[in-house]
């Protein structure tokens, strides 16, 4: 588990760090592929920002350049909501840009270039694998203040995702977990498999489990999972959310269904 951590912190920070041709900043000493050479900020180019309609969708306009990925991709999203909150992104800028706090627009650059090479059965297969290491399936023993609270405010999401989806998940206070049936399984690999692929990457780059899986807001999760850790440790961080370091981004920083679609690309 701590292997396959690592592993989801390393890929997370090399799509972070992924920069922008339009940056200048693409390095072609790859024989087989583009790589990217990392930088924290970049000082801003541009003067205004603004979207256009093409024949692939919706495309960023920095001046008069248009957005690439870093692959080289004409940077287009499906639909105008998710172009304003991409252009949003952008128009935050001050003097630098923190590519590193634009969270949409990694977002996005994940699902036009695809840097991982996995098609939509495999992103369904390791989001589903999961559920058997879900924070909220996990329980403590004592103190009892702390085990009314993870009833109070998971058992009402465990207890809904059963019913809404008809599927046992359970809970369990063993360091293995419980033992999830591969029915529950089966059943949420068909519910991700109703997304397109926007919704779906969407849906998958929230917080691991039957947070993502369901589309639950994680503050019920956090609050309980800050106070968990607040007692193991003796004191938390707060960390702030996605959008937080721009706070005129709109949605909050996260893709919304009504702007990915959940059926069908600007649906």
């Amino acid at each position: 588990m701590l292997q396959s951590l690592r592993m989801i912190s390393a890929g997370r920070l090399a799509l972070t760090r992924g920069l922008y041709p339009a940056l200048g900043v693409l390095d072609t000493s790859c024989a087989q592929g583009r790589s990217y050479t990392a930088a924290a900020e970049r000082k801003k180019f541009y003067e205004s920002v603004n979207i256009s309609q093409g024949e692939g969708g919706f495309e960023i306009n920095l001046d008069r350049r248009k957005l690439k990925t870093p692959k080289g991709n004409l940077f287009t999203v499906p639909n105008e909501a998710l172009a304003v909150a991409i252009a949003t992104e952008w128009e935050c800028q001050h003097d630098t840009i923190k590519l590193y706090a634009m969270h949409l627009t990694t977002l996005c650059n994940t699902a036009l270039d695809n840097p991982t090479l996995r098609n939509k059965e495999q992103l369904i297969r390791a989001s589903v694998k999961f559920l058997e290491t879900d924070t909220i399936c996990y329980r403590v023993e004592e103190p009892v203040g702390l085990v009314q609270l993870q009833r109070n405010e998971w058992d009402p999401i465990l207890e809904w995702a059963e019913e809404r989806y008809n599927v046992v998940i359970g809970s369990s206070t063993s360091i293995l977990g419980p033992s999830i049936p591969n029915e529950t399984k089966e059943t949420f690999s068909r519910h991700l498999a109703s997304y397109n692929p926007w919704a779906l990457l969407g849906r998958t780059s929230q917080a691991p489990g039957i947070v993502q899986l369901v589309g639950i807001t994680r503050d019920r999760v956090h609050r309980c999972t800050a106070q968990v850790f607040g007692s193991i440790h003796g004191t938390h961080r707060q960390i702030p959310g996605r959008g937080e370091s721009c706070s005129s981004v709109p949605f909050g920083g996260r893709v919304p269904d009504s702007a990915l679609g959940e059926r069908g690309v600007g649906s």
